[in-house]
């Protein structure tokens, strides 16, 4: 959870990032009759390339710190996943002993009686492995 919260905070300051940015580029741009001007000198175009620049550098830069935060959440998840492969792999060790053990248990009420179809009783051990399975679940 606290891995989710912490990579969800990363978009919204990147937006605010993009935003902020966006509107320094677009604040140099001149209005009026200065813009009019600033067409006819040449001055305009200029800034205009100059921010087409600075707007693709921004995003190249922004895309490199985008991968660079996916390698460090990556860098993360990797702990936790072999934790997690590990965990998994003690529980099937763990299941394979207690199917080794568990049967061989005697409980003393492990024994069941049925009717057949004549109407005689019949004995027969309930299934101590499967109780015992359901206790580790």
């Amino acid at each position: 959870m606290i891995l989710k919260a912490s990579q969800r905070g990363g978009g919204m300051q990147l937006y605010r990032h993009l935003t902020n940015e966006a509107k320094a580029r677009s604040s140099r741009l001149p209005t009026g009759i200065k813009a009019l001007w600033f067409r006819v000198t040449g001055k305009f175009n200029a800034i205009k390339k100059q921010n087409e620049d600075e707007t693709r550098r921004a995003k190249q830069c922004d895309l490199d710190e985008q991968q660079a935060l996916i390698e460090k959440q990556k860098a993360e998840r990797r702990p936790l996943q072999h934790r997690l492969i590990s965990m998994r792999h003690k529980q099937v060790l763990m299941m394979r002993k207690l199917d080794r053990y568990v049967p061989n248990l005697s409980y003393g009420q492990n024994q069941v009686s049925e009717r057949n179809q004549s109407g005689s009783k019949i004995s027969r051990k309930k299934s101590v492995r499967s109780k015992a399975r359901q206790r580790f679940i």
